[in-house]
């Protein structure tokens, strides 16, 4: 508390400069190898990512160290940054869409660090110093929480002994054994004035599952049953029939080191907001106790595994995935292990996920700028 935003502030300023460059000179280096170079942070992990013709990842990767390692932390850069970054956090919720998931993670999360948006509060950019960014990346670049993935044609004996160069002097730190888990949900809808046009819902079903956990490809599967455009469950019932209820709606999942939830979300007008919410609960009450069908699923099979291995073809988004794997625990370099549990995922097998992950009363959140009959809607939920 107090220091939400502060690991992504830290990494949104290693790229304005370092002990050796500056922040101009740095940007020229990278631009005349014709590489890529960024930093950032999410809601597990803070990164760096650097992409180069293979002949010049030598000068590339030392570039990046020198990056992860040596930031200069100025204190007018980052009087320049930080007006930048309260901007985006304002224009975060301008959005139906960035309102009703800032909204549903604090009614979700509680206390918990991902109630909040990983930039973080407006308050507590505003109060940060460059020495608060200096702790902040200090106590997440320690080589137990660190992993380093090389894709290209490149010789990994070489690359190896760079990388113990430029890396092996990080300290060691301590990886936790356990991380702060969120407290259980509060079930039920909370229904918050907007003053947006539109009405939006979101409805979490959790506690959810880790990254890791056995269930993450049928449940990817399950996301594609119900929410996958225009074939999915629930635009079907929101946008197919009856002239349509609903604006856009969807189904997704929320993984990362700690469990998450599995959400239905959907936006449309105060007049059809009301019923759009009971179909909604509908399709989770069919995907627990109903049968889905062998084209439903296969249809939703395909789509997982098309996207998943799509996003793997270029190099810079394989190595991603291959770092962030490591870091959880997930040694699958090719994705056999996740492809053969999908293929091999049958329509039983995928509904007692289905009762698993939509299990009980959801936590949901509904925005609205028009009064609505709270009480007809929150007895929908229960």
């Amino acid at each position: 508390e107090g220091r939400e935003g502060l690991t992504y502030a830290a990494y949104a300023m290693l790229m304005r400069g370092t002990q050796k460059h500056s922040a101009h000179e740095l940007a020229e280096a990278i631009e005349d190898l014709g590489a890529t170079l960024s930093t950032g942070s999410g809601n597990n992990t803070a990164f760096a990512r650097a992409t180069a013709l293979a002949g010049d990842w030598s000068e590339v990767m030392t570039l990046m160290a020198e990056v992860l390692t040596q930031p200069a932390f100025d204190e007018d850069q980052w009087h320049r940054l930080r007006p930048r970054l309260l901007a985006s956090i304002d224009r975060s919720t301008d959005r139906w869409s960035g309102e009703l998931n800032a909204v549903f993670r604090e009614a979700y999360f509680g206390n918990h660090a991902w109630s909040q948006m990983a930039q973080g509060r407006r308050e507590a950019v505003e109060s940060f110093g460059v020495a608060d960014l200096r702790e902040a990346h200090g106590a997440s670049l320690v080589a137990s929480a660190s992993a380093l993935a090389v894709v290209g044609d490149v010789d990994p004996e070489v690359v190896f002994a760079q990388a113990q160069q430029l890396f092996g002097h990080l300290p060691t730190g301590v990886r936790p054994d356990a991380w702060p888990q969120p407290a259980p949900p509060v079930a039920g809808l909370k229904i918050i004035a907007t003053e947006k046009p539109v009405a939006a819902v979101k409805l979490g079903y959790g506690p959810g599952i880790t990254r890791d956990h056995a269930d993450y490809p049928a449940v990817m599967v399950l996301s594609r049953v119900l929410g996958d455009f225009p074939s999915g469950w629930l635009p079907q019932e929101l946008r197919g029939r009856d002239g349509g209820l609903a604006y856009a709606s969807g189904a997704g999942v929320q993984v990362g080191i700690v469990p998450g939830y599995f959400a239905m979300i959907f936006n449309a007008q105060a007049t059809t907001v009301t019923e759009a919410l009971r179909r909604t609960v509908a399709v989770a009450n069919r995907a627990r106790k109903g049968a889905i069908s062998q084209d439903d699923l296969e249809r939703a099979k395909s789509k997982v595994l098309t996207n998943t291995f799509q996003s793997r073809q270029s190099n810079a988004d394989l190595a991603a995935g291959l770092a962030l794997d490591h870091l959880y625990g997930i040694e699958d370099l090719s994705g056999a292990t996740f492809r053969k549990r999908v293929q091999s995922l049958d329509a039983k097998q995928l509904q007692a996920v289905a009762r698993r992950t939509l299990s009980g009363t959801p936590t949901g959140v509904l925005i609205t700028g028009t009064p609505l009959d709270e009480d007809e809607l929150k007895a929908m939920v229960q």
